[in-house]
């Protein structure tokens, strides 16, 4: 699998955590590239790098 970001469009992949084992939506955390920082992943929970 590759994750990566578009730098010249601000596109990317991120993967998201599920809620749960038995709730497969979205969860509150991301992992992807930082479209602001080329050659950097980040966490992400919610809207916020952590």
């Amino acid at each position: 699998m590759k994750i990566g970001v578009i730098y010249r469009t601000r596109g990317g992949v991120r993967l998201v955590s599920w809620k749960g084992t038995t709730d497969l939506s979205p969860g509150k955390f991301s992992f992807g590239g930082d479209p602001d920082q080329p050659l950097q992943v980040v966490i992400w929970k919610g809207s916020r790098v952590s």
